[in-house]
């Protein structure tokens, strides 16, 4: 890759090649001032975008995660968060394996723990919500009720959740329009939403 000159050698390039113009070609004091404004002015902006395009980071691309099944279904990953209960001051965590006991809540992980995926969940553009460490099982209901694990179905409308953020943040299952809560631990159910009920708040940190 040729080395990029600085704008200042740019201009005196310019200047001197426009000071010594061939035979027969000549300008008067006019057209050479002109002339030199003009293409010193293009070159040395030039120049400078050519400085900052070098130096610009490159933008940052959201990565695909696993979706459900078919190629239409895989969504994109914005971010993984973690997700606090307020009532106990747990984190969702999950087993690396589906099952009905595979969804629990864990003492919150800092972001270098080993075990830091079990906790990083992924709420994707299709409303489907999974762990890092196993993306291709999703946070379902078994009986419209209870929290379970499952393979990611985009016809399961139980594995569809929306978090909704703001002062009591919850997770409202649109498949049954009932929040995820800590009603009666260990375990995870969904019941009619109360967003004053700490045991169904659930606030979420990077």
């Amino acid at each position: 890759m040729s080395r990029l000159r600085s704008p200042e050698t740019i201009f005196i390039g310019v200047f001197v090649q426009l000071r010594t113009p061939p035979e027969g070609n000549r300008m008067n004091g006019k057209q050479v001032a002109i002339a030199m404004v003009s293409s010193g002015a293009m070159l040395v902006g030039g120049a400078f975008a050519a400085s900052a395009s070098a130096v610009s980071p490159a933008p940052a691309f959201a990565s695909p995660s696993v979706g459900h099944g078919s190629g239409s279904d895989v969504h994109t990953q914005i971010m993984a968060y973690q997700y606090k209960s307020v009532a106990s001051g747990l984190c969702l965590d999950t087993k690396t394996k589906a099952g009905n006991q595979a969804i629990r809540r864990e003492s919150c992980h800092k972001g270098n723990h080993k075990d830091i995926k079990h906790q990083r969940w992924i709420l994707g553009n299709d409303k489907s919500f999974h762990s890092l460490i196993s993306p291709g099982n999703c946070l379902a209901l078994r009986q419209s009720v209870y929290a379970i694990s499952k393979k990611c179905s985009s016809k399961d409308k139980t594995q569809r959740w929306k978090w909704t953020g703001g002062k009591t943040p919850t997770l409202v299952n649109l498949g049954t329009n009932k929040c995820l809560a800590l009603n009666h631990p260990p375990y995870l159910l969904v019941v009619k939403c109360n967003p004053k009920n700490k045991a169904q708040q659930w606030k979420r940190f990077s």
